[in-house]
């Protein structure tokens, strides 16, 4: 067998086993209720065992974060046309309003979002059902909608069957405080 694939069998499972140690190991959430104003929170942190491959909570053991909670409508976007309005040999194909090229300065996996400029570049969310990510983007029907009184963002998703099937949705999003 070749020992790549043992060392890569090995590291899974390791990582597996991590992983359900620290789900065993995270105190249990309380519900926090919405209301038509952002309410601050301060959550505790877990501090992080190594790099994030995926998405994760921005809980850290021993440190508290402060957060509002609002309901928000989310869409999710890729990179063809149809989403973006730009074909790949776009000069401006692929780079956020931040001037954050995809696939160069920013990737998928740390978590993309547009939002309403209410939100200034670098703030970090995080989306119930999609997870965390990072205010890269901003988008023309991504504001705040009066009629309903929810923000719009936009979730970037590469995979175009997945963000269409993400399709639209109302969910909670944290959005966290800058501490400093």
């Amino acid at each position: 067998m070749d020992k790549h694939k043992v060392r890569g069998g090995i590291l899974l499972l390791l990582a597996l086993g991590v992983v359900a140690y620290i789900f065993n190991q995270t105190p249990q959430e309380q519900t926090v209720e919405t209301l038509a104003t952002p309410v601050e929170t301060t959550v505790e942190k877990e501090k992080p065992l190594s790099p994030p491959v995926e998405r994760k909570p921005m809980v850290l053991r021993g440190e508290s974060r402060r957060y509002k909670e609002y309901e928000m409508e989310v869409t999710a976007y890729d990179l063809s046309y149809e989403s973006c309005g730009k074909h790949p040999n776009h000069p401006e194909y692929a780079v956020t309003a931040s001037g954050k090229k995809i696939g160069v300065d920013i990737f998928e996996e740390d978590g993309i979002i547009a939002s309403p400029e209410n939100f200034p570049f670098g703030t970090k969310m995080e989306v119930e059902g999609w997870g965390t990510g990072t205010v890269w983007d901003r988008g023309g029907a991504i504001k705040y909608d009066e009629k309903t009184g929810r923000y719009r963002l936009d979730i970037f998703i590469s995979d175009r069957a997945k963000a269409l099937e993400w399709g639209r949705k109302i969910v909670k999003v944290k959005v966290f405080q800058d501490d400093e």
